[in-house]
């Protein structure tokens, strides 16, 4: 179905990022997700969506985490305010030993979210919380 409708119109968002969703969950390898994710980017470079699944992929699945921060940054660039890329970005750098940078993207999360009603946000604002409690 996803096929079809990249063939009918290539610049189909919907069936790009569901396609390429798909594929990196199947698990059969990332080059097709990454080359459909693009070419989506492609057509509508300030798809936030799009951008946040991608640099997702590119960090979780890939370990590409350079690149994935870099789209990350560019993503908050394009909205300061999307809160799925400031917890990803988040778990990025504590991934990379940056804690107070990551507490940084958490906070700007939680402050966008308050009472953190977004199911990742809740998640990782949580974790946070419980963390700096401890200390």
């Amino acid at each position: 179905m996803y096929k079809a409708a990249i063939s009918a119109d290539p610049g189909h968002q919907g069936a790009l990022l569901n396609y390429a969703g798909l594929l990196a969950k199947w698990g059969q390898g990332y080059h097709l997700p990454e080359a459909l994710y693009k070419q989506a980017l492609r057509v509508n470079p300030s798809q936030l969506v799009v951008r946040n699944n991608f640099a997702s992929m590119l960090h979780h699945a890939m370990h590409r985490l350079d690149e994935a921060e870099k789209l990350y940054r560019e993503t908050l660039e394009l909205q300061p305010s999307y809160i799925p890329v400031l917890i990803n970005l988040g778990l990025l750098l504590e991934q990379r030993q940056k804690h107070e940078d990551a507490e940084a993207m958490y906070g700007r999360a939680l402050a966008l979210d308050p009472a953190a009603t977004i199911p990742s946000s809740a998640e990782t604002v949580s974790c946070l919380y419980l963390r700096s409690c401890r200390n």
